[in-house]
């Protein structure tokens, strides 16, 4: 058991701190653009911004696959292997970002069907940030994989302000749904730049290490097999994260779409809480594969913190979800505070979920992929033939993660045997 020097000493708990004090920070600038959003934009338009923003979940599927490849490549490197990783993971990036862009953008009839979209100007103007997503995603990912925490905080706090600020300024000149699609684009590319600078600074990129062709074609294949492990595994985690809003946005009205809109959104603040403690972990997971004591004191951290997270949470949703739903959004919203409480256990058992599977992605398990598949087709499937109302969503969403959760427990404790045996 550690003592309060020893957990002050811990990375899971420094890097945590760090993280989740900047998260705080950005996330108050993240809910000031959806509540500033809400408020100055109709139910209509909300529901659809709310809509697009979900879709993109499905594109940083790729872009978080990615980040997870970055750092099984990166972490613990040092030196003139880690500026060759560098160098060639980001003409990786680049060619991602136009090759996404075009495929992206060729979908539009199939979006337009399924969000009811009037016209392709709006679904054009959100897909721009996809040019500049993969870069960013890669300096992100070697500063965490780095555990450089404070840069890696720092721009998360640039690009949700500057959003939120931009949103208001375009709103309020009568942009409205554009300018607020144009600001989430400008903040992403003002923060990409800002990330290059950074990883120029910490690795200059001027050194070639010459590699053999075996060598080559080994690298190559053990990158493609995790890509394609850790591709599975988050398309399916990004389902359970938004499947729910794009489905509600399909089978009902636009107004009740934007009401659960803003529960979705309310509840994930939970969530955007217990994500400092993964983008800590899973670095820490991939550097300490191989040390069996220091894996499962950085696991059980986490497990730790986690609940500690979810429980402030799920209190104050039980005990004041009218008092909240008051402040932040209106009194137009209040009847999402019928949902918060249940919305907040979906979202719990999500953030728990999540750093089950993140464990084992860490250890290139095929589990991961697995069992989230089977909690993502359960919850879609669940979803489409029982949608009565808006509070089935939710009961559908939390039968499916409970299920997905226990798979997971039940892998995590086989991956910790197997390496105790080794």
């Amino acid at each position: 058991m550690l003592n309060k020097k020893e957990l002050v000493k811990n990375q899971i708990f420094r890097g945590s701190f760090i993280v989740l004090t900047a998260n705080i920070i950005a996330s108050f600038g993240t809910y000031l653009f959806h509540l500033i959003t809400g408020r100055l934009l109709n139910l209509s338009q909300y529901g659809l911004l709310q809509s697009l923003i979900a879709l993109s979940y499905f594109t940083g599927v790729f872009v978080n696959s990615f980040s997870f490849v970055v750092i099984n490549r990166t972490a613990g490197l040092k030196g003139n292997q880690l500026k060759k990783e560098i160098f060639d993971l980001e003409k990786i990036s680049l060619k991602l970002s136009l090759g996404f862009w075009l495929v992206f953008l060729l979908l539009f009839p199939l979006i337009k069907k399924l969000l009811h979209l009037q016209s392709f100007t709006p679904y054009f103007v959100f897909m721009i940030p996809v040019l500049f997503i993969f870069p960013y995603a890669h300096y992100l990912s070697l500063l965490r994989s780095q555990l450089k925490f404070i840069s890696f905080s720092l721009l998360g706090i640039l690009i949700s302000f500057s959003k939120t600020i931009l949103a208001w300024l375009f709103i309020f000149l009568g942009w409205q749904l554009m300018g607020a699609l144009q600001a989430n684009n400008l903040s992403i590319i003002l923060s990409t730049l800002l990330g290059w600078i950074l990883i120029k600074k910490y690795w200059p990129r001027t050194i070639k290490i010459k590699a053999s062709f075996s060598e080559k074609i080994e690298k190559q294949a053990n990158l493609f097999q995790f890509s394609i492990l850790s591709l599975m595994t988050n398309l399916f985690l990004t389902s359970l994260y938004s499947t729910d809003v794009v489905l509600t946005r399909f089978f009902f009205s636009s107004d009740a779409a934007g009401l659960y809109a803003a529960v979705s959104v309310l509840g994930k603040i939970i969530f955007f809480a217990a994500t400092s403690i993964l983008l800590v972990a899973y670095p820490l997971f991939v550097k300490y594969k191989n040390n069996l004591a220091k894996l499962k004191l950085s696991f059980r951290l986490s497990v730790l913190f986690i609940s500690f997270i979810s429980l402030g949470g799920i209190l104050v949703y039980k005990f004041f979800p009218q008092f909240i739903v008051k402040l932040l959004y209106g009194q137009k919203y209040l009847g999402a505070s019928s949902y918060l409480f249940s919305f907040s256990v979906f979202i719990i058992l999500y953030a728990f979920l999540n750093l089950f599977i993140q464990f084992l992605l860490a250890l290139e398990k095929k589990q991961a992929a697995y069992i989230t598949a089977l909690t993502a087709l359960s919850q879609s499937a669940l979803i489409v033939f029982n949608h009565q109302n808006l509070k089935s969503i939710i009961n559908n969403s939390i039968i499916s993660l409970s299920f997905g959760l226990l798979l997971s427990v039940f892998f995590v404790k086989n991956a910790l045997n197997e390496i105790r045996k080794e």
